[in-house]
């Protein structure tokens, strides 16, 4: 029981410093907070793509993470658009 807890504990603070790396993107001067978690997630990918490029053994595993880094965007511009739809609903219903 004690052993789950201390789990628990640990997912928390694991998730916690997650959720910090990026809350907030900066636009034109302005910091944006980022919300939905496959955005963060795509923006951690974009971040470290270089990395990843440079370990790739060959070309088939470079365009593979491309492959990859694309279809996390799509999933973001998703995320986002669906969470403007409910924002814009939010703002009528009140």
């Amino acid at each position: 029981m004690f052993i789950n807890f201390l789990l628990f504990q640990s997912l928390i603070v694991q998730t916690q410093r997650r959720s910090e790396v990026l809350c907030d993107v900066e636009w034109r001067g302005q910091a944006i907070p980022v919300r939905p978690e496959r955005v963060r997630g795509f923006l951690l990918s974009e971040q470290q793509l270089d990395t990843s490029l440079g370990r790739a053994t060959d070309n088939a595993a470079k365009i593979t993470l491309l492959e990859t880094l694309l279809m996390d965007c799509k999933d973001a511009i998703a995320a986002v658009k669906d969470e403007m739809k409910t924002d814009v609903v939010s703002k009528y219903i009140i």
